[in-house]
């Protein structure tokens, strides 16, 4: 069983020994892989930033040949053509990716992913979203197909902002649901949830630090993924997630 690690000491340690830098922040989270049994990155779908930095984060994790099994929100119908797609005995191509997910950078993500199983290294691939035309909540049916990886090598998740939340605290005249972190979590699973935020100015090359939740700008980072949803904003945001990826335009040491 793999020795559990504080969260906030994790991302608190990586603040002092890395600057800002879109990748400058792997080793962190190799820490908090080998000491979760899930890791959920979550992301605003057809962002090239996310894509190219979890495509980083694993290749650093396997190149010393630590095992890493891989969980993306592509429907589970298409766990074959992945699998072919991963031995090199299928295109990437023929992959079929929901439009809202589906873009360039994905696809590198993926190829990348492929060259890495083809070159030998402990990578296994596992599409995890619920089939199109299927009616069971789309949570639920991601977190079925976690637990049943869960107890092999960790687990680390690339899904939508919101499918990383832990708690949410919907409005009381609002039927809620319970996002993947938090039904997996309440089936004791231990989670840790990263989630990725993207400053509105626009930059030629972005920056980015991974920042814990303790920081204040924080609860900035959980109001704008909270937004699209009707639920109440907690006081603080401690317990809903535990690290952001904050990208934007900035330079070191602002």
């Amino acid at each position: 069983m793999r020795q559990k690690l504080s969260p906030l000491a994790v991302i608190a340690s990586a603040l002092v020994l890395f600057p800002w830098g879109a990748f400058a922040d792997s080793l962190s989270l190799n820490q908090v892989i080998e000491s979760h049994d899930v890791v959920i990155v979550g992301e605003r779908h057809r962002k090239q930033e996310s894509t190219q930095w979890f495509t980083w984060v694993v290749s650093d994790y396997v190149k010393n040949g630590s095992c890493l099994q891989v969980a993306l929100e592509i429907g589970s119908d298409q766990q074959p053509t992945l699998d072919a797609a991963m031995k090199g005995n299928a295109p990437i191509s023929s992959i079929q990716i929901s439009p809202i997910i589906d873009h360039p950078s994905y696809r590198n993500m993926l190829t990348g992913f492929s060259e890495m199983t083809e070159a030998g290294k402990c990578l296994s691939l596992h599409a995890i979203n619920a089939p199109l035309g299927v009616s069971k909540n789309r949570d639920e049916w991601m977190a079925a197909r976690i637990e049943t990886l869960n107890g092999e090598a960790p687990i680390l998740v690339l899904v939508g902002n919101l499918h990383a939340l832990k708690q949410v605290n919907w409005y009381q005249d609002v039927q809620g649901k319970d996002f993947l972190a938090e039904r997996l979590q309440s089936d004791g699973i231990d989670v840790f949830s990263v989630l990725q935020y993207w400053h509105p100015e626009s930059c030629a090359n972005r920056s980015a630090r991974l920042i814990a939740v303790s920081e204040s700008r924080a609860y900035g980072v959980l109001s704008h993924v909270l937004e699209p949803v009707a639920a109440d904003l907690p006081e603080k945001p401690l317990g809903v997630f535990d690290a952001a990826k904050v990208w934007g335009c900035e330079k070191r040491g602002r």
